[in-house]
């Protein structure tokens, strides 16, 4: 088996569509379930726009950095696969103040 995740930038690029093969790859090397999180906890991770999203218990919410200003964007975690960017989760942390959601 390959090494655990470390870092954000230790994700590959998931295909689409994710396979059986790969996500249970991804949860041995480290990436937390979707039933594993914790509703109100953030988490570290990886997805195009961000590496702290906040759990709601359906989506991950994030301050997402566009045109010179911050807004709270969604993004689903990678079970719940929709075509569209993902959040992988690797580990519960602290968000820095520009990413709390407020």
């Amino acid at each position: 088996m390959k090494e655990k995740f470390e870092y954000d930038y230790d994700i590959p690029r998931l295909p689409k569509p994710i396979t059986k093969e790969i996500y249970e790859d991804l949860f041995k090397r480290g990436v937390i379930r979707k039933k594993d999180l914790v509703i109100g906890k953030y988490y570290y991770g990886n997805c195009r726009n961000a590496s702290v999203a906040k759990w709601d218990g359906k989506e991950f919410k994030y301050m997402r950095f566009k045109f010179g200003d911050y807004f709270i964007d969604t993004i689903n975690h990678l079970e719940d696969d929709d075509g569209y960017d993902l959040f992988v989760p690797l580990k519960e942390t602290e968000p820095r103040e520009e990413e709390i959601i407020k």
